[in-house]
């Protein structure tokens, strides 16, 4: 159940245990016919506990703001181990293998090139691997993003240092989807190259050799963000931005 949910809940249980505080309370005291009458010792003390249970309800009203505030915490806190201490690692996997498997198709046709031969089946593979594992880190880097922005949905905002996370994911998916666009353009003109002159193949290698370049400087940039998250283990804290007034008083 979402906080909304718990706050509508308490709310409307508080005012039902008034209303019948209220109603026990008359019930006792002017249950005797026509005029006022002091009643027995039981009517007394059952006076005595509807008033301690209308109290009760009072109190719990007015703890009712502070035990929403711990909720909404609670569920933020979830939400950082969860999307942060958790699926940032999946990110720092999936870059790398996606970094390795460019690495890898680069280097394979930058040796097709220099060697004149056709391209084989293994390396056809590993291009159709790259489509899978774009749309995996995509996944995985959007789960964390979507994650994060529950936040401000649960009475916090999120920190600078939350917004550099989700700008950092962002850019890093527009850079691979960049990179894969032309490294393709790439990659589908090297058969067409096998007997071009060197000149030709060379360009394109160089292409290759820029492709290595940028997927490297790019999942270590990620990667750089999501060690130094982990290594300082940083608390929730880090990560949202506390309302003034109840939320500050969440320890």
């Amino acid at each position: 159940m979402k906080v909304e949910g718990w706050n509508k809940l308490l709310v409307a249980t508080v005012i039902v245990l008034l209303w019948v505080a209220i109603l026990a309370l008359i019930k006792v005291l002017f249950s005797d016919s026509n005029g006022f009458e002091w009643g027995s010792v039981s009517d007394w003390l059952s006076s005595l506990g509807t008033i301690g249970t209308l109290g009760i309800a009072i109190a719990a009203y007015k703890k009712a703001p502070e035990w929403l505030a711990q909720k909404q915490y609670d569920v933020v806190h979830n939400v950082i181990e969860e999307s942060v201490y958790n699926n940032l690692t999946k990110v720092k996997s999936s870059s790398h293998h996606l970094k390795n498997l460019f690495c890898s198709v680069s280097k394979q046709s930058i040796i097709v090139l220099n060697n004149n031969c056709d391209i084989n089946e293994s390396l056809r593979d590993e291009v159709y691997k790259l489509d899978s594992l774009m749309d995996e880190f995509a996944n995985i880097s959007y789960s964390v993003i979507n994650s994060l922005n529950t936040i401000p949905r649960n009475g916090f905002a999120l920190s600078n240092y939350s917004c550099s996370i989700i700008d950092i994911l962002k850019n890093t998916n527009r850079e691979y989807g960049n990179i894969y666009n032309l490294f393709l353009s790439s990659y589908f003109e090297v058969d067409s190259l096998i007997h071009a002159d060197r000149q030709a193949k060379d360009l394109t290698i160089d292409e290759f050799l820029e492709f290595k370049k940028q997927v490297t400087e790019l999942h270590k940039k990620v990667s750089d963000l999501i060690v130094a998250t982990y290594s300082n283990n940083y608390s929730t804290d880090k990560f949202i931005v506390r309302k003034k007034g109840i939320h500050e008083s969440i320890s």
